[in-house]
Parts: C-alpha cells; sequence; structure tokens
C-alpha cells in the first residue's frame, strides 16, 4: 500500500521541470488573453466616443401673406387697416376694384372674403407660383348693395374649390377669379341706391305685385261707389 502511494504521488526531477514548462506556457497564455481583452476594450471606447460635428440646421416655416389695394370708382385708394385680418370699409351702390398680391415664400395659398351682413363667404383662386392654377396677384370688382366692412383673411394651402375649377371646369359662386365682378348681396336685400330699371330681384318683384294689387283694389272702390251713386239718383 505504502508502494503504491509512493509511485502514485512521487514526482521525478524530469517531471517537475516538465510542469514549471506548463505553468510557463499558461502564464504566458494568460497574459495574452488579458492584453487582448485591453486592446479590446480600449477600441470600443475610442468608437463609441468618438465626436461628429455638423453645422447648425435651421427650420424656416413657410409663410403666406398678402398685400391688399381697394379703389373706389373715382380711382381713389381706400384704407386699409388690420394685422391678421385686413378689412375695409365699403359704401353701398358702388363699384370697387380690389387688388391683392401674395407676398412670403408659400407655395400656394389662398383669401377668405367676408362682409358684415352677407351670407355668402368668397374664396379666392389659388395665389402662389410653381404649380397650376397658382397666379401672383388677382384683380377683381365688389358691387355691395349696402353699407358694409368687408375684411380679407389670409389662408396657407388649397381651397376646396380649386379642384372643382381646374379639373371640372366649375366656377362656384364663391369661388374668385382673376377680372371676376362680384355683386355682395347684404341682409338679402337690394340697396335703393342700386336699383335700377332692368332689377328683376324677388323683392322688386313682391313690391310690384303689392302696388298692383293696391291699385286695383282702389280701382274696385271707386266702380262701387260709382253703381251706388247712380241706382239712388234713377
Amino acid at each position: 500500500m505504502k508502494k503504491s502511494f509512493s509511485e502514485f504521488f512521487h514526482l521525478s526531477q524530469q517531471e517537475k521541470i516538465c510542469e514549471k514548462a506548463m505553468l510557463v506556457r499558461a502564464a504566458a497564455s494568460v497574459l495574452i488573453i488579458v492584453i487582448c481583452l485591453a486592446v479590446m476594450g480600449t477600441s470600443a471606447y475610442a468608437y463609441f466616443t468618438c465626436n461628429v460635428t455638423s453645422n447648425s440646421n435651421v427650420l424656416k416655416a413657410a409663410t403666406f401673406e398678402v398685400q391688399v389695394k381697394v379703389t373706389d370708382q373715382n380711382g381713389a385708394d381706400l384704407p386699409v387697416s388690420g394685422q391678421n385680418e385686413l378689412e375695409v370699409s365699403l359704401k353701398a351702390g358702388e363699384t370697387y376694384t380690389v387688388e391683392i398680391e401674395r407676398v412670403g415664400d408659400a407655395k400656394t395659398g389662398f383669401v377668405i372674403i367676408k362682409a358684415e351682413g352677407c351670407n355668402m363667404v368668397y374664396y379666392t383662386c389659388q395665389l402662389g407660383k410653381g404649380t397650376e392654377g397658382n397666379i401672383p396677384d388677382i384683380t377683381f370688382t365688389l358691387m355691395p348693395t349696402f353699407d358694409t366692412t368687408v375684411t380679407f383673411d389670409r389662408s396657407w394651402g388649397t381651397s376646396s374649390y380649386f379642384a372643382d375649377y381646374v379639373n371640372n371646369g366649375i366656377n362656384k359662386e364663391e369661388y374668385i377669379i382673376d377680372n371676376e365682378s362680384i355683386k355682395m348681396i347684404v341682409n338679402g336685400i337690394t340697396n335703393p341706391a342700386s336699383y335700377s330699371l332692368d332689377d328683376t330681384s324677388e323683392d322688386n318683384i313682391n313690391q310690384e305685385n303689392n302696388e298692383q294689387q293696391i291699385d286695383t283694389t282702389e280701382k274696385q272702390e271707386n266702380e262701387k261707389n260709382s253703381i251706388w251713386e247712380l241706382i239712388q239718383n234713377e
């Protein structure tokens, strides 16, 4: 038993030399592994801490502005006031020339036109550049039937009437094109100052019918009175 233990655990001088050699090789392998890990860590650190410098990018929104000029029938310019909405006061029975010019760098836009007492809201054609249907400015005439204040509100984008007019050729009453004349009916009636002999509006027709009924009633009364006088004289 003792002999077997000694043979199993006893190391000769040659075997010790081999063990030392193995330890040196193992230590060298560990050192190489450590160096490789250090190199990998250094390269990764350099990659993730790389600084990239770019010039500043400035984002600027497109703007759509308009300039409105209103001239009366005598050629005099009317004062147009306001900031967000431009407005001008117009008199009944007169014809006014309106010129709207687009300014700013927006590709397209339009102007919404309203008048106090008028139920109709008007939209100009597209004012812009570079696409079909866009023109830089528009000129048209306004004829209000009563004294009123007209407002001009700019709107960026495309109006809902643009497609009907360009694709289908439909020019609705509320869609204003270049060189068009617009009669603005205020409060649904026509001012007597703008009344003409050929005016066939519903209000004037009703008024004429009422006058005819009054004349007919008076004639009938006069005829009855004449017949009664004749009977009494007989």
